[in-house]
């Protein structure tokens, strides 16, 4: 969250020109936090000029932006105004302190993105977004790495800094540099969740570190090369200043010396030739005014080279100020430096002990299986004779189903035979006429039906 003294303008640093390489550390940032939002509900707590929601929001992501900074609410707000109609219904902004902001709703994500570093008690905020995301939802947040001394920066982070605040209520799933800042991707408590293994990521911490103390040297380097070279022009103007110096010294010797001519010659003059001395004075005095204009110049000059050598003295001890901090920078960098190599130490001593730990459990377990394929093919023999006689009584019960089909096919064709004989035919009928007696009714019909059958079926076979 930002002050109304020291306002954040980072939507006007997302829409400013990249740098020769291509490159806007501000708006791969701002993409890179757009990236790992997850869910269609998002909390973008200090939403600042409100750049990230604005984006969020032309994703159809349900987006509530708060901030403290009425300015910068206001500045949002009118952005939102000039965005389509189907964006301003995604994205709201807010003008209210975190910590009295309230939801009836839960977040699928929630955004800090340049807050803790503002705040002196930055766990009050990480325990108030742990309140406000859901349970497998996604909390994103972003801090200056490494000194970074803007005036309203309460502290300075570093991996593990931030890393042991979080991990009091979540877990970091992800950590990213972002040039000169740190992104983390965190979740809020699972013990089923994966957790980072910080002994692969230190190397890159390491080299990041190693890089950005290069950048330090090397700044110095160049700081150091431009006072020379300034000191060397301060010199430089020294010498002519000097010389200017002694040229107006010299010219009031000399007009001192016309003065004075003039006034013996003043002595010398008679009534006769008044005239023509006075024409000579009043060219002498022309001489002494295009001399005295001279001087004013000069002294002009003299001005200007001293006004360069107090503006010069000033940018060096501006650069000799600057020199100073990038000394206690990069002592703070070599003792963060060998606080991590003590920490790369205890975590190397703890990584051999896991390897001496694995491989007793690798020789444990490789002699289990050992016994356990012995012990299983054992039972595939056992096995194979089993299948052996299986197969004989599987056989056995062929031949049986064979003939057991055979005898069922018999009896079948018994039936049949007996369905279609003549007194079977007479007892289903009377079967039938005592469950209903009317059917007696119909007993001449089935007689005169079952007669004239017989006499077919007898002159059928007279005639075979």
């Amino acid at each position: 969250m930002c002050s109304e003294k020291y306002l954040d303008k980072i939507n006007e640093a997302y829409y400013s020109p990249v740098n020769a390489d291509g490159s806007n550390v501000y708006r791969e940032r701002v993409h890179w936090v757009c990236n790992q939002v997850t869910g269609s509900t998002v909390l973008d707590i200090g939403c600042s000029q409100g750049i990230v929601s604005l984006l969020l929001g032309r994703e159809a992501k349900q987006v509530v932006g708060i901030d403290v900074a009425e300015e910068s609410i206001e500045y949002a707000q009118e952005a939102l105004l000039k965005e389509d109609k189907s964006v301003r219904g995604c994205v709201s902004f807010e003008c209210v302190n975190m910590f009295n902001f309230s939801s009836d709703t839960l977040f699928d994500s929630v955004i800090l993105s340049e807050v803790l570093e503002h705040l002196s008690n930055p766990e009050a905020a990480i325990e108030a977004a742990s309140k406000l995301v859901e349970q497998n939802g996604t909390l994103v947040c972003t801090v200056p790495y490494g000194v970074n001394d803007w005036p309203d920066h309460r502290r300075t982070y570093y991996v593990f800094d931030i890393v042991r605040q979080l991990e009091e209520k979540f877990e970091v799933m992800e950590i990213q540099m972002l040039n000169r800042w740190l992104g983390l991707v965190c979740r809020p408590r699972n013990p089923e969740s994966k957790h980072i293994d910080f002994n692969t990521r230190l190397p890159e911490f390491e080299d990041y570190f190693l890089r950005h103390e290069r950048t330090y040297i090397s700044t110095a380097l160049q700081l150091r090369k431009s006072i020379r070279s300034q000191k060397k022009q301060i010199e430089q103007l020294k010498e002519k200043i000097e010389q200017i110096k002694q040229l107006q010294a010299d010219e009031i010797e000399q007009v001192q010396q016309i003065s004075s001519r003039e006034a013996d010659l003043l002595s010398q003059l008679s009534a006769a030739n008044a005239e023509t001395f006075q024409r000579q004075i009043a060219e002498k005095n022309t001489q002494i005014l295009l001399y005295e204009k001279q001087v004013s110049e000069k002294e002009e000059q003299i001005r200007g080279c001293e006004k360069q050598f107090s503006e010069t003295k000033i940018d060096i001890e501006s650069l000799e100020l600057q020199i100073q901090e990038l000394k206690n920078q990069l002592y703070d960098v070599n003792r963060e430096l060998y606080k991590k190599d003590l920490q790369l130490e205890t975590a190397e001593g703890t990584f051999v002990h896991m390897l001496a730990t694995l491989k007793t459990s690798v020789e444990i377990t490789k002699k289990r299986t050992i016994e356990e394929t012995k012990k299983l093919k054992q039972q595939l023999v056992v096995q194979s004779g089993e299948t052996k006689k299986l197969k004989q009584q599987i056989a056995i019960l062929k031949k049986d189903l064979l003939a057991s089909s055979e005898e069922n096919r018999n009896q079948q064709n018994l039936i049949k035979k007996i369905r279609k004989s003549f007194r079977y035919r007479i007892g289903e009928k009377v079967i039938l006429t005592l469950k209903n007696p009317l059917r007696l009714l119909l007993w001449p019909y089935w007689a005169f039906g079952m007669v004239r059958s017989l006499l077919k079926k007898k002159k059928q076979k007279r005639k075979k």
